[in-house]
């Protein structure tokens, strides 16, 4: 084969810009863990809810902060949609849609949520079963000491 040829074969320039266009789209979602994607899906998504098809911004994400922080999330929870957010941004090419307010948000999220515990609720004991009139547990069940 000579080069006359590996030349004629090659794709159309558009074609071979649309074709690394979506390579490089592809490399770029692989560039995180799986799991990683599945949180960073799991935070758009419940973003993408609240939004409900209003523009992403500087404003917008500094409200679904607070949201966050209201309905009892952790503050790791704020962080993953922020660092979802700036992944996503990245990926269609558009700025990072955070900016003093959003960064705003953050800082006074994290300074509230200090004494907040994880959001876990209480261990739930055999006793409070029974207050309920459901049936005791066995020992496999619901611990009925009070240990953790």
């Amino acid at each position: 084969m000579n080069a006359t040829n590996a030349v004629t074969i090659a794709p159309p320039p558009a074609l071979a810009h649309r074709e690394g266009a979506e390579t490089a789209r592809d490399l770029g979602r692989q560039s995180i863990a799986p799991n990683t994607r599945r949180a960073y899906r799991t935070a758009l998504g419940g973003l993408d809810a609240w939004l409900d098809g209003a523009a992403l911004d500087d404003r917008s994400l500094a409200a679904y902060i607070g949201h966050l922080f209201a309905s009892g999330r952790s503050r790791s929870s704020a962080l993953l949609t922020l660092a979802a957010a700036r992944f996503r941004a990245r990926l269609e090419g558009r700025p990072r849609p955070e900016g003093p307010e959003t960064e705003r948000a953050i800082a006074g999220f994290k300074r509230a949520d200090t004494g907040r515990g994880r959001g876990q609720a209480a261990p739930m004991m055999a006793d409070d079963l029974a207050a309920d009139g459901a049936q005791r547990p066995g020992r496999a069940g619901v611990r009925a000491d009070g240990a953790r």
